[in-house]
């Protein structure tokens, strides 16, 4: 079995001038793969610290993965560290010293002897033509270490992913890796972990693992065997037990959002929607724009959120905000009727409420209303009570917003 592993080569990561997108795009592609990888370092352009790096990692992992530092200037050092790690000779990849040498041609100019670095390689590897570049990547596998050497701009190593370490790394691996993630929202991740607790306690194959972020919670069941199918057959008895007993806060699965989830029953059942914001501030919004062909049932929405405007744009009577305040069930299911009569839609959906610490109109903070106004049925109102920092309180409004409306859905609709 493969274990991967990425070092990223940059000074400049480390600083933070530039942000390591690099080890992102390598994970996805393992995780394509079903390679499993265990850990990602960044060191800096200094070869010693380079070789130590190697060493430990070449200690643990059976498949290094090393991106940036393969350019033309002294300080792109990677492919040099290298070869003293694993004592061996660089010699030209004869295509890309070729390459490079014909487009100083074609430009009329004289090339700088050191461009010559980046077709540097090893003959007892193979090379990773660079597509948008010129420095050649290699891959050698030594005593049982594979070792794959990546360009560092971006343009160039998501190209050399796609076209050569993708068809080598399917030639070498075996065993298949596949994960299931299943997403839930609602629920805390240690009162989840508890309920779970049995299948975490004897987990052997499948494995799970739990991820928190401050608006959900998710589970991704990891199996290994000699096929997609058979993980698979290996997942989904976890999988369906784990469904069964959260089953009322599960939401999604792999790359679901909530967003796409609405946007896609929408659609399914020929409905349109509007949104009035208030605490959310256009961000319920965003979400549902951010999702393709959402304009087949997304008509519009407004953010109102001051007192005046809630009257002069959505028309709510003054008695309303007068008697119950702005954060209130009634100025809810009054943003939610009148947005939807304002954009003549199937459905309106509201958000108001308090996102910081300090109480509002004598609410608590943190109490949140939302409101759904579906078609001529009595608006419902859906009342939350957070307690997290002020943005994490907005996220997890629309969130709920985006859910309840999705449930309702579904009971209507069903699945």
């Amino acid at each position: 079995m493969q274990k991967a592993e990425i070092i990223a080569v940059g000074t400049e990561l480390l600083m933070g001038q530039v942000v390591n997108t690099n080890a992102t795009e390598i994970a996805r592609v393992m995780s394509e793969l079903s390679i499993p990888l265990f850990y990602q370092s960044v060191v800096g352009d200094n070869q010693e610290r380079l070789i130590e790096q190697l060493r430990l990692a070449s200690q643990r992992s059976n498949l290094i993965i090393l991106c940036g530092g393969i350019g033309p200037t002294e300080d792109d050092l990677t492919k040099q560290a290298l070869a003293k790690f694993l004592h061996l000779p660089l010699d030209y990849h004869q295509q890309t010293k070729e390459k490079i040498i014909h487009h100083f041609e074609q430009i009329g100019k004289k090339m700088p002897e050191n461009n010559l670095r980046q077709a540097l390689y090893f003959e007892q590897g193979i090379g990773l033509f660079n597509h948008n570049g010129f420095a050649v990547g290699l891959a050698i596998t030594v005593e049982q270490v594979s070792y794959i050497v990546l360009p560092g701009p971006p343009n160039e190593l998501m190209m050399m992913l796609e076209k050569e370490v993708k068809p080598y790394l399917s030639k070498q691996e075996k065993t298949v890796f596949f994960s299931k993630t299943l997403h839930f929202i609602g629920i805390g991740e240690s009162k989840l972990a508890t309920i779970i607790e049995e299948f975490i306690i004897h987990q052997t194959n499948p494995t799970l693992a739990i991820y928190a972020t401050p608006v959900d919670v998710s589970v991704r069941i990891t199996a290994n065997g000699n096929s997609k199918e058979e993980c698979l057959n290996f997942i989904l008895p976890i999988q369906q037990a784990i469904e069964q007993r959260l089953s009322q806060y599960l939401y999604g699965y792999d790359d679901d959002t909530l967003a796409k989830l609405l946007v896609d029953k929408l659609t399914k059942h020929q409905l349109t929607l509007s949104v009035a914001e208030s605490l959310t501030g256009g961000w319920a919004q965003k979400e549902l724009v951010d999702v393709s062909g959402v304009s087949r049932c997304f008509k519009g929405g407004v953010v109102t959120y001051q007192k005046n405007s809630k009257q002069d744009v959505l028309h709510i009577p003054y008695q309303i905000l007068e008697q119950y305040g702005t954060i209130s069930q009634q100025c809810a299911k009054e943003m939610a009727f009148q947005v939807k009569k304002l954009f003549d839609s199937d459905i309106g959906l509201s958000f108001t409420g308090i996102a910081d610490s300090q109480s509002v109109e004598n609410k608590q903070s943190g109490t949140v209303f939302i409101g759904i106004a579906y078609k001529d049925n009595p608006v419902e109102c859906y009342e939350l009570t957070l307690h997290r920092l002020r943005n994490e309180n907005r996220q997890l409004a629309l969130r709920h917003g985006l859910n309840y409306l999705r449930k309702l859905l579904e009971d209507i609709y069903g699945n």
